[in-house]
């Protein structure tokens, strides 16, 4: 899927950002000390049926990305998603920042390694010397 996300943030008319952006989704600093925190809440204006259209189309398209390629993207769709029925302002600038992680990494490669050299073979080693010991 190398053209997925050039082909999709063309399509979304998505510009390029000034600076990288390396976080898809927004941090909250945690005030230690804190019993309760509460989450923010957001009183910015909603969208209009454009934007709307906009926020579900960004959900639609990165989900699939994020499921088949890139589960890094997950938690801002989440948390995109949770807003789209009625979505702020503050929920288009999540998608503007999603958007920007995309454009700034286009292409998610996950590998997988072995750490360790498989352990059934030096058990079963092990038993062989342990059997031989006992025959013996």
């Amino acid at each position: 899927m190398p053209e997925y996300i050039p082909k999709n943030l063309t399509k979304l008319g998505h510009k390029p950002p000034l600076r990288p952006q390396h976080a898809p989704h927004a941090w909250n600093k945690p005030v230690y000390g804190q019993k309760i925190q509460y989450a923010n809440t957001d009183t910015s204006e909603k969208l209009d049926a454009k934007g709307i259209k906009r926020v579900q189309s960004i959900t639609g398209t990165f989900l699939y990305y994020g499921r088949a390629q890139n589960p890094l993207i997950l938690p801002a769709l989440n948390e995109i998603s949770n807003q789209q029925a009625s979505p702020m302002v503050l929920t288009r600038a999540a998608c503007d920042q999603l958007l920007d992680y995309l454009h700034t990494h286009p292409n998610a490669v996950i590998r997988f390694s072995v750490l360790y050299p498989m352990q059934p073979t030096l058990f079963c080693q092990r038993l062989a010397v342990v059997v031989q010991h006992f025959l013996l």
